[in-house]
């Protein structure tokens, strides 16, 4: 838009203008106002001057020059103004254009910028930078857009915390925001100050042209709804970038705000600051166009409603800082990135959810809600004792492919699915105390579809070690979790489903001795027997009409069987022919070695498997890996670490189970049966590698007081059972090399 003024303007002492053609830094180039006539200049002008460059005048730059403000005439006739000749003009006023000449003074007129030469410039290296404090830098009817075949570059780098305004139009081939805050007006009838492009075809070429960066720590602040950047508005051609760096601020107080360019990034934050009505997330208008759903962080305030997007992907933070309500508009959020995330001040209710998160955490401050469909696909979500509301409008599905939830107070899944699977049926809690993920599973067909489960987790440190009460087989739980799960709703039903509980980071010398139980009795339902497959289930068969009302955890009727684990990056997995062992230190001083010892079938046989030497002091963290080649006998295999010093002294890592996926097939294991003992004959059964000729049993009380040594080689060894007072025993099968402990019970 061409802006013309009638507005008489006059000079002030000290003011420069030009009076023939040459180099800026060439004081006889220049004219100097002393309050009332021109004099000849002695030095060229610099930050505490005006200068006007009047029609034909060209001026010249040799190097990087000053002016405190910069006028150029605009006249049809006036030709190419400044050559920037690729350096820089710092500004500490406006930049503008005029009308008339500066003889006599006062008058000049205000006047767009109206010319289709090159006028400014030669090429994008060529820079004009406004530095300084806050003012405003293009002033309304002094300048317009349609300075159309400039070829220059803008750098806003003012004062930090300084602020610049722009009333008017302006065009360039670059421009950058450095520091400060940028503030683009509306003027007329809801026209914008737009930053546009060089529109010269036979140059740049047809298509999408021209870059508006935000640089870390800098700030565009715009009142516009259309307009805010692109390349034509006449010929519907967006920019070639718009680029908010990390770091960076945008600002939106515009209702509909629109960025038209064809490569949109938003790596810093977006601020939606309406203040009434309703607001749109960022829209495009031109065919070109990028539709940006993707931002790092958003912040909502002041008092228009923020009307979501379809569809939004968050790699940060999503924060309300007062204001209007958010709503949602069929939205799909999807968490994504590696990094840790924040929803702050805002209980998110949408339509759909997704969590995909390599690494980092997702922090939720309120309740979560999700409409229809919530895809839990990878990484970590922080509920912060808050609750999880899945398929609260009965029309969604619930999908678990990978991942965890961490303090999560209560789970409310409405509109249960008749067919309950391991992906719409697996919820990972984490333990907060005993670390791990406790996995829950239903499993299984019900007659009870789209009716409301609920879940609460409790967490509660340490492990019972004596729980004082029997399975409702007969079985006593030697051992079980603190933390348990509560189940209420209004599911009811007769039909069999599989509740399963991981053991995930416990150590489990026998999956067999895994159970399901509940608060000081047995769990609703019937054991089911424990399972490996890569994860440790407690299992257990159960209906709706028992599961509701009641409480589940993991318990254990082996005495071995539930250790916490608590070091990191230290573990021990199956290959191929073989079992990787790997570790990561923290840092390390005065190390000489690690020694690993191993113990196979059961945990109270170690033996020294290697000795590896220390990498050396290091503040960085270091990784080792020993490979142990002998043969995989027991799928119950267990290593741990002592690190030693160059003084002698160490210290033991935590005991890891190898994760054994397919053990020979001679594995086997110590047993006496029956167990409980009530009478009749007593049986042993023990592995192939035990010569049971040669071996004994030592019998400790349950609280390690040894009772009894019972040569199995000898006749009588089974009446010396028999002879045994009523209670529980710890039995260990040992022989020359080898040794497995067991519980036995004798009623």
């Amino acid at each position: 838009m061409l802006i013309c003024s009638t507005q008489a303007y006059g000079q002030n002492l000290g003011d420069y203008r030009s009076i023939a053609n040459g180099n800026f830094n060439n004081p006889g180039i220049w004219e100097v106002y002393d309050g009332t006539n021109w004099q000849s200049a002695i030095l060229k002008p610099d930050r505490n001057h005006d200068a006007y460059i009047e029609n034909p005048h060209r001026v010249t730059l040799t190097g990087n020059e000053e002016l405190r403000s910069l006028y150029l005439n605009r006249d049809v006739d006036a030709g190419e103004k400044i050559n920037l000749n690729g350096f820089e003009l710092h500004l500490y006023g406006s930049l503008n254009g005029y009308t008339g000449n500066t003889n006599p003074p006062s008058s000049v007129a205000a006047a767009g910028a109206f010319n289709p030469n090159n006028w400014i410039g030669n090429s994008v290296d060529s820079r004009i930078i406004f530095r300084g404090a806050s003012r405003t830098i293009i002033r309304a009817g002094w300048w317009s857009a349609l300075s159309t075949n400039s070829r220059y570059t803008v750098i806003f780098d003012p004062d930090p915390g300084a602020e610049l305004t722009i009333e008017r139009p302006f065009k360039a081939n670059r421009f950058i925001i450095r520091s400060g805050k940028v503030i683009q007006k509306v003027f007329g009838e809801d026209e914008c100050a737009s930053f546009s492009f060089n529109t010269n075809t036979t140059v740049f070429g047809l298509g999408p042209y021209g870059e508006l960066i935000v640089e870390p720590n800098a700030t565009l602040e715009t009142e516009c709804s259309s307009g805010i950047t692109f390349r034509s508005a006449s010929g519907n051609v967006p920019s070639a970038l718009f680029d908010l760096q990390e770091g960076g601020n945008l600002i939106l107080l515009g209702n509909n705000p629109q960025i038209n360019a064809s490569d949109i990034r938003y790596e810093g934050a977006v601020y939606y600051s309406a203040q009434s009505g309703n607001q749109q997330f960022i829209s495009a208008t031109m065919p070109s166009a990028m539709i940006q759903n993707t931002y790092r962080h958003i912040y909502f305030e002041n008092n228009a409603i923020k009307i979501l997007p379809n569809t939004l992907d968050l790699l940060g933070n999503l924060t309300f800082l007062g204001g209007g309500n958010v709503v949602d508009n069929f939205t799909t959020l999807r968490f994504l990135g590696n990094n840790n995330q924040w929803v702050s001040g805002l209980e998110l209710d949408l339509t759909e959810i997704e969590v995909n998160k390599p690494g980092g955490i997702l922090f939720l401050e309120q309740n979560l809600r999700v409409k229809t469909n919530f895809s839990m696909i990878n990484g970590t979500v922080d509920f912060m004792d808050n609750s999880l509301f899945l398929n609260t409008e009965l029309s969604g599905t619930y999908q678990f492919l990978g991942g965890s939830w961490r303090n999560l107070l209560e789970l409310h899944y409405h509109g249960l699915p008749a067919n309950l699977t391991a992906t719409n049926a697996s919820f990972p809690f984490e333990d907060r105390y005993e670390e791990g993920i406790r996995m829950f599973q239903l499993l299984g067909n019900h007659s009870s579809a789209g009716n409301l489960l609920r879940i609460r987790y409790h967490q509660l440190p340490n492990v019972d070690w004596d729980p004082n009460f029997d399975d409702n087989d007969g079985s006593p739980i030697l051992y079980k979790l603190n933390s348990h799960f509560e189940f209420e709703g209004n599911l009811s039903g007769t039909e069999n489903l599989e509740l399963r509980i991981s053991a995930d980071e416990l150590i489990v010398v026998d999956v067999l001795d895994l159970r399901v139980v509940g608060e000081g009795i047995p769990a609703a339902g019937n054991h089911f027997p424990g399972l490996d497959q890569g994860v440790l289930w407690a299992r257990r068969t159960v209906n709706f009409d028992q599961l509701m009302g009641t409480s589940a955890t993991v318990g254990s009727t082996g005495i071995f069987s539930i250790l916490p684990l608590t070091w990191l990056d230290f573990e021990a997995k199956q290959e191929e022919g073989y079992i990787q062992i790997s570790w990561k230190t923290a840092q390390e001083k005065n190390k000489e070695k690690f020694i690993l010892r191993k113990s196979e079938d059961g945990i109270d046989n170690f033996k020294v498997l290697a000795e590896i030497p220390s990498y050396g002091p290091s503040e960085k963290p270091q990784s080792y890996v020993y490979q142990d080649l002998s043969p995989i006998i027991y799928a119950q295999t267990y290593y741990q670490l002592e690190y030693i010093d160059d003084h002698g002294e160490g210290d033991s890592s935590h005991i890891i189970r190898a994760r054994i996926h397919s053990p020979s097939s001679n594995l086997e294991k110590f047993m006496l049966y029956p167990n409980p003992y009530l009478g009749g004959d007593i049986k042993i059964q023990a592995p192939k590698t035990y010569l049971i000729s040669t071996s004994k049993l030592l019998v400790y009380s349950f609280g390690g007081t040894s009772i009894s040594e019972i040569h199995l080689g000898n006749s009588g060894w089974e009446e010396k059972l028999k002879e045994l007072p009523k209670g529980k025993y710890l039995v260990i099968l040992k022989d020359r090399s080898q040794q497995i402990p067991f519980i036995w019970i004798k009623k």
